[in-house]
């Protein structure tokens, strides 16, 4: 074999090597699902739903932020994750949603590994017509990991988003509707 030849299958098959795609799924499957689930956290990421079959909530919890980290990295969890999940209380008791819709759709949408995040953001803030509450539930997610004091006007902001959050969610607004 003379070495135009081999630089030939160099040349036409490193390009080939180089562009295989990862499947960032299927990584995920393998390095975060045990044996014996492997098949469930495969369809839960194909149809992009909830870790239905673990028995134990600490360990979906744990497979669900490794799957979501997996796919899009460590910072995706910071947005929208189970580490957010407390956030989604800001849609409880809403008298503008009276079947708690906002609420159980958050709740949903943070234990989904594989949605993608801007999707995830779009879902909860969409999850009504006029969903006043997004910006307390926006609010929320940005305190969760602030890691310093809040400046005196920092904390005059928090306070007049509070009380819009409270009145947002105990005034019934007809025009929602």
């Amino acid at each position: 074999m003379s070495l135009s030849s081999i630089s030939l299958i160099f040349v036409t098959l490193i390009p080939l090597v180089i562009s295989a795609p990862v499947d960032l799924a299927d990584l995920a499957v393998q390095k975060c699902c045990p044996p014996e689930q492997k098949r469930c956290c495969t369809e839960a990421i194909e149809f992009r739903y909830r870790l239905n079959c673990f028995n134990d909530t600490r360990k979906m919890i744990e497979a669900t932020m490794c799957i979501q980290k997996t796919m899009y990295k460590e910072e995706s969890l910071d947005v929208v994750s189970p580490k957010t999940f407390s956030c989604c209380n800001v849609f409880a008791n809403d008298l503008n949603d009276p079947v708690g819709y906002c609420h159980q759709t958050c709740q949903f949408i943070s234990l989904t590994p594989s949605m993608p995040i801007s999707h995830k953001l779009d879902t909860i803030t969409n999850c009504r017509r006029n969903n006043k509450l997004s910006l307390c539930y926006d609010h929320c997610r940005s305190n969760l990991f602030l890691n310093r004091e809040k400046t005196e006007e920092e904390l005059k902001e928090d306070k007049k988003i509070e009380e819009y959050c409270v009145m947002s969610r105990d005034l019934f607004d007809e025009f929602d509707y």
